[in-house]
């Protein structure tokens, strides 16, 4: 559901919360940032940072979004990524991954000590729909396996806040029961994912009249009354990197 506007809008609502309630500066990298929309919106909020995604035709796109911000957008696999940056974002990209600890391990080589990962998961392996399976996910994870696999790439998790529910977990169960779209895709995970920036599982006449009317900071505001509540398909999670003085 990355690419329904209200959900990604709601979820950057939370992670500017975030980013102010820990006073996270400096530089970023926005891995697997798709068409740079994230990265749009850190950079007018006065970040500086840098995009990456292994797709050419997802970059292309986002090098006409992102050069009047000043922000690089290259288009690289991010196990060659090198430097150190602030915080990282993966925003809606570890369930892409089949090799999700190596990546994790790769991003805590990225960021500097004491530095911030910023995700945006799927969460709660019972919400699994066929949506997952149309943007190309390998997974959803429990509370158990994140902290698991962060642990091990040496991050700690401070934040888990749940961004779905009510309303947009509730429009989720109703539309992928009306709806079959991408059910039976027999593409590989990997070609899905390389093209689900730009795949909208949502185009729909149903889709677009709660697309315009969801897209409001009232909606927000709601959602985040029940930030701590475990029912949801979609969570922002904030971690931070554990000192190592070598």
């Amino acid at each position: 559901m990355v690419n329904f506007k209200p959900l990604k809008n709601c979820s950057l609502f939370y992670i500017d919360s975030l980013i102010k309630n820990y006073k996270i500066k400096g530089t970023f990298l926005d891995a697997g940032g798709g068409l740079g929309d994230v990265s749009e919106h850190l950079s007018k909020k006065g970040f500086k940072g840098k995009m990456i995604d292994f797709s050419e035709q997802n970059v292309q796109i986002a090098r006409k979004l992102l050069e009047k911000q000043g922000v690089k957008a290259e288009h690289k696999d991010i196990f060659k990524e090198n430097g150190k940056y602030d915080f990282v974002l993966l925003f809606d990209v570890l369930e892409h991954i089949q090799e999700d600890e190596k990546l994790l391990k790769k991003i805590s080589s990225l960021t500097k000590n004491k530095g911030y990962l910023l995700l945006t998961l799927p969460m709660n392996h019972s919400e699994w729909r066929w949506d997952d399976a149309g943007y190309g996910h390998y997974r959803r994870y429990s509370l158990k396996e994140i902290k698991n696999i962060l642990h091990k790439s040496n991050f700690e998790l401070l934040e888990i806040e749940n961004c779905s529910f009510p309303l947009f977990w509730l429009m989720r169960r109703v539309y992928t029961c009306l709806f079959k779209k991408g059910k039976n895709s027999s593409e590989m995970p990997y070609n899905l994912t390389k093209k689900s920036a730009r795949t909208n599982l949502w185009d729909s006449k149903l889709g677009r009249f709660l697309e315009k009317n969801l897209d409001n900071k009232a909606v927000y505001y709601l959602h985040r009354i029940f930030k701590k509540t475990n029912i949801g398909f979609e969570f922002v999670l904030l971690a931070r990197k554990k000192y190592n003085p070598c």
